[in-house]
């Protein structure tokens, strides 16, 4: 344990805070002896804004959320989140395990909000890592400081990819990630979704040639055709 004396130093520091990593948040948070920092550059937890189609749900049923699985008794279930929040019986009733994407969200926002833990508006600048001690530069709404943790967890996800079959068409293309944003006015009505589960789904809206419509896809056959 650290005394007054000495610099603080974290068990863990988490990079990013999406759902695993607020699912380390949330399962850390009740240990006794665990002390772990997560640093979010956003404002707030907002997950796949882009993608929160009004009837797009999850693809796994509700006890796969941020503890269930690991820790069934924990406050920050899904199902104690439908308690607290007064839609336990509705959920229950529409027959359907699977929750809404936008209602996970809501969820994860849930957590997220009574979490100690959770730095959100926190850029992290730098890291170094010396004698056992990773050395963080951050700077947060108080400023910058610096954080010391024995580990590290990377929780920064990945970044919009653009296939080389596609280069040249990256303004008549959007990432599914921004889908819902991006398709009343990039796709206007002319796209070929093709969701691939290994890598970003890319959603093309090429001038339809007679009556078909061309898709952006992977293959460079079919980017030329």
């Amino acid at each position: 344990m650290s005394t007054s004396t000495e610099p603080r130093i974290y068990d863990f520091a988490g990079i990013g805070v999406g759902p695993f990593n607020l699912g380390l948040a949330a399962l850390s948070e009740p240990m006794d002896g665990l002390d772990g920092v997560f640093l979010e550059q956003r404002d707030s937890f907002d997950w796949h804004p882009g993608m929160m189609l009004e009837p797009a749900h999850l693809q796994v049923p509700f006890m796969a959320d941020l503890v269930t699985l690991a820790d069934p008794t924990s406050p920050y279930s899904f199902l104690n989140f439908l308690k607290q929040t007064g839609r336990l019986y509705r959920f229950y009733i529409r027959e359907n395990f699977y929750p809404l994407r936008a209602e996970y969200n809501q969820y994860c926002q849930w957590v997220a909000g009574q979490l100690r833990s959770v730095r959100f508006s926190t850029v992290v600048l730098d890291v170094t890592y010396d004698a056992g001690v990773y050395r963080l530069s951050v700077e947060g709404p108080e400023g910058p400081e610096v954080l010391l943790a024995r580990r590290l967890v990377l929780g920064t996800g990945t970044s919009p990819y653009v296939p080389a079959s596609c280069d040249g068409i990256v303004d008549a293309a959007a990432n599914g990630g921004d889908l819902s944003s991006t398709m009343p006015t990039t796709c206007r009505g002319r796209v070929s979704c093709r969701p691939n589960a290994a890598s970003p789904s890319w959603a093309a809206a090429r001038a339809p040639r007679k009556s078909t419509t061309s898709s952006c896809r992977r293959s460079t056959s079919t980017a030329t055709s």
